[in-house]
This record gives C-alpha cells, structure tokens and sequence, in this order.
C-alpha cells in the first residue's frame, strides 16, 4: 500500500505544470518562452462564494476536452511509478484523495476562442471518483468556458490550465 505525503499534489501538479510549460515550447520553439506555475487563491471562487480555495495555475500548452477528460478517466496511470519518495503516483489520485469535494480543471489553448472545464469529484453514492456529468439529454463531461474566464496569468500568456481544490 501507498502512503501519500499530504504535500504531495504540490510536486505533481508542479511538475505537470512544468511539463505542459515544456510541451508548449517543443510545439513553438521560435517564441523562446519561459511560462510560469503558481499556487495562489482562486480568486474568481473567492468573488463567488467567499470561501477561500487553493488553485495551481500554470501557463504551459493547455488542454482540450479529450485531453482533459481521458487523463481524468484514466486516473491512477502513471508512466513513471516509483516506490521510493511516492513520486509517479499522478497528480490526479494524489490530490483527489484529499479534495473529495472535488478538482475543477479549466484549460485554454493558443488561439482558442473557448476553453473546457471538467469538475472531478468523489461521489459517495457509487463510492466511485468521476466527472460531472453536465448533460441534460446526452452525456456532457465538460462545459466549454469563454476566454473572460481566463485567470490574469493565462490571459496574459493565451493559454494555460488552473486546477482548483475544493477540499
């Protein structure tokens, strides 16, 4: 059995974060871009409810519906699993563990005019971690969000993704 540390989300959406930031750079070499990760209050929650919630934001490549809900459907994948220092067990199941409430992923693309959301959550009914369903009729696993949506730091940069954690 696995023991998380209770910090260890931060490494693994640190380092997802620098992942994407390096994605974008292979995929836009002559832009020489540096991008950024932060771990901030998400503000727009914060607007909403009153309720302070913790959110990564980072500014790498970004992500599409696809992208987002099968990397959330697939959730203890992890190419890189080693026992020592729990590092490869995802950032997915290292923070879902810890935020039943749930993790909403917003992601925006270069050029995009929309970007996606998918809410990730434990739902003590089927005693199962999901996505949120949206639809009404037919099956919707994300919402798509208008670029006024964009925190500062990605509208700054066009692209990027903010997970926030809802506890």
């Amino acid at each position: 059995m696995i023991s998380l540390s209770p910090t260890q989300f931060a490494r693994e959406y640190s380092k997802n974060g620098f992942e994407a930031i390096g994605e974008y750079r292979d995929k836009y070499p002559n832009e020489n871009y540096k991008g950024k990760v932060y771990f901030t209050v998400d503000t727009e929650n914060l607007e909403q409810t009153g309720i302070y919630k913790l959110c990564v934001i980072d500014t790498g490549i970004g992500m599409d519906h696809f992208t987002l809900v099968n990397n959330l459907l697939n959730l203890g994948e992890s190419s890189e699993y080693k026992d020592e220092g729990n590092f490869g067990v995802g950032a997915k199941i290292s923070a879902v563990t810890r935020n039943p409430a749930g993790l909403m992923y917003q992601s925006w693309q270069k050029n995009e005019d929309v970007g996606n959301l998918v809410f990730f959550f434990y739902n003590k009914e089927t005693n199962q971690f999901e996505i949120q369903d949206f639809g009404e009729s037919e099956k919707q696993l994300s919402l798509p969000i208008t670029n006024d949506k964009m925190p500062k730091i990605i509208k700054e940069a066009g692209h990027g993704t903010k997970v926030t954690f809802f506890g």
